[in-house]
């Protein structure tokens, strides 16, 4: 065995090693050297003393880490220097500092800087203001799509504006009218009555109903879908009415058809009339709950056997056959929130009934020709004759308060707010009257020929020819607002709402206008053959008409989808 290079054994140490022929020298022959040489004993001892590391010194500082360390402590120096200074400086010194301290940075550090003066300059002021002043401030927006917008700017924004003051608000500012909203119509001349209200059974939220509203009014413009198509072989369509629960169309071959209002689905006929059917009217379900305990729509049903029928919608049963006039019964009525109706004749005769004992209560005598139309508001009824006049009643004793005098020809039409008279006469001419001095406050001119369709909502008479025409007439300056081409013929019917203006006409059309600006907004069906009755309520509209030769009932649905719902 030799010693590394340079390094020589100690003589005595290198004669006492083994040799490298030795087993020793092998390790891996180690052990079994050791197991057979153990009884000879071991010719070297050797012990082994563990070896451990000195412990690394801290290395000197360098020369570059100790100018990093000497600048910082230089930086920190100079901001502690600078910082009172500039809060010393003047408003208008600091914002010139500091535009030439900005110039002067780098694109990371000015946006390290504007993420650290963002959530500084943010504010939040309506959580700053008592409730009631923020409500107040937020209530000056009308549009819908800002307020939701806005209630998605935080959670207290969004809790913000989910009070129901402001939805209510909303939706008498977009007349998004509900049962809940309105009441019944004003009248001057009728005496208050009490109201006994029935306890709603679901909690009402304006904001719930505001968003059925606007997405509803939207789909007029754009969507809508057929719920119900329902095709007959005869008969022509006289009259339509409907309310929130059921639609009831009469036809002139002795038949009342009743659908169901949210389905749009045949369940029933009432039959009883021998004759055809000219005058059609559906109670009101709510109406006749509070007014006298019927919880059920009533229908009421004049003919030409010279019968009223009255009839429980439900059931279908006839609960009386009221006899007394003599001649067809051409328009019916009942009165809001009583159990009280009014017909009238071309005997000339308008008649007022209870309809829940079956009786005739009095006879409204004075024209002297056919009585074509009629209208009620509160315990006051106009009627509309052909002798050229319309006479105002009191149904709770008959007396005729008014008789209003100055078409030339025969009248068609009447609408009646509870204010003003509106009569619309195959003289062309529409004349609005005050109800309760009887004087003829407007003469309207404008058709060239009968006008047999006039409504009153709000400040607008609308008016409907056989000249194709519709005219808006204004009733607080007495002037025409608007001249709508809608038809090619006859104007057969018109519905008119807050927000649009549905006619139908002898052309085939069912068009829909804005109610604002007149603008054609689109037709509502196919083209037909002729359009008898259209009638419009909230999310639905019914359309009766001829085509290819059957007599057809569309019910159109307006209201938003689950989709819709879901969406906004």
């Amino acid at each position: 065995m030799s010693g590394l290079p340079g390094w020589p054994l100690p003589t005595q140490l290198s004669s006492s090693l083994p040799s490298s022929s030795s087993p020793i020298a092998n390790p891996a022959a180690s052990d079994l050297d050791n197991a057979t040489h153990a009884d000879h004993g071991s010719f070297f001892n050797t012990s082994y003393v563990p070896f451990t590391s000195p412990p690394t010194p801290v290395p000197s500082p360098s020369p570059r880490s100790s100018k990093v360390v000497r600048r910082q402590q230089s930086e920190l120096s100079l901001l502690r220097d600078v910082r009172p200074h500039f809060s010393a400086l003047s408003a208008e010194a600091k914002n010139s500092f500091l535009s030439d301290l900005l110039s002067s940075c780098p694109v990371e550090t000015l946006v390290h800087i504007c993420n650290l003066i963002t959530p500084r300059i943010k504010r939040d002021f309506l959580r700053d203001l008592p409730p009631e002043i923020a409500l107040h401030i937020v209530s000056f927006i009308t549009d819908a799509r800002t307020l939701s917008r806005a209630s998605a700017v935080s959670k207290f924004w969004n809790s913000l504006l989910s009070d129901e003051c402001l939805w209510r608000s909303m939706c008498k500012v977009h007349k998004y009218c509900s049962d809940r909203i309105t009441g019944t119509r004003p009248s001057a001349m009728s005496q208050p009555k009490p109201v006994m209200w029935k306890t709603p059974t679901l909690p009402f939220s304006y904001k719930q109903h505001f968003k059925v509203s606007y997405l509803t009014e939207g789909n007029w413009r754009r969507a809508g879908r057929i719920v119900r198509s329902h095709t007959f072989g005869a008969g022509t369509v006289t009259n339509v009415s409907m309310d929130s629960e059921w639609i009831i169309v009469s036809l002139t071959n002795c038949m009342v058809y009743v659908f169901s209002a949210k389905t749009g689905q045949h369940v029933r006929n009432l039959a009883g009339h021998k004759q055809g059917i000219w005058a059609l009217h559906l109670s009101d379900v709510c109406n006749a709950s509070y007014g006298f305990g019927q919880e059920g729509a009533w229908a009421l049903t004049g003919s030409c056997d010279r019968d009223l029928r009255v009839w429980d919608v439900r059931n279908g049963y006839c609960l009386h056959v009221l006899k007394g006039h003599t001649s067809t019964i051409r328009c019916v009525k009942a009165v809001d929130g009583r159990p009280v109706a009014v017909s009238a004749s071309r005997d000339g005769v308008a008649r007022v009934w209870d309809i829940q004992k079956g009786i005739c209560l009095r006879v409204l005598e004075g024209h002297t020709e056919s009585v074509r139309s009629l209208d009620v508001a509160g315990n006051i009824c106009v009627t509309a004759s052909y002798d050229t006049t319309a006479r105002l009643w009191n149904l709770d004793t008959g007396e005729c308060l008014r008789i209003f005098r100055g078409h030339q020809q025969q009248i068609y039409s009447v609408a009646f707010d509870g204010l003003r008279v509106a009569t619309g006469s195959l003289d062309s001419t529409v004349r609005l009257w005050d109800a309760e001095s009887g004087e003829c406050l407007a003469l309207f001119q404008g058709h060239t020929s009968l006008v047999g369709n006039v409504q009153i909502l709000d400040d607008d008479l609308v008016t409907g020819g056989s000249d194709g025409r519709v005219i808006i007439f204004s009733v607080k300056n007495y002037s025409t607002r608007l001249r709508i081409c809608a038809h090619d013929n006859s104007v057969t019917t018109l519905q008119v709402d807050a927000h649009y203006l549905v006619t139908g006409g002898n052309d085939g059309c069912v068009k829909l206008f804005d109610r604002a600006t007149g603008a054609p907004v689109r037709e509502l069906t196919e083209r037909c053959d002729a359009v008898w009755k259209v009638l419009m309520r909230r999310d639905k509209c019914v359309i009766m008409c001829k085509r290819g030769g059957n007599t057809v009932v569309e019910i159109l649905g307006f209201g938003p989808t689950p989709e819709q719902l879901c969406a906004t």
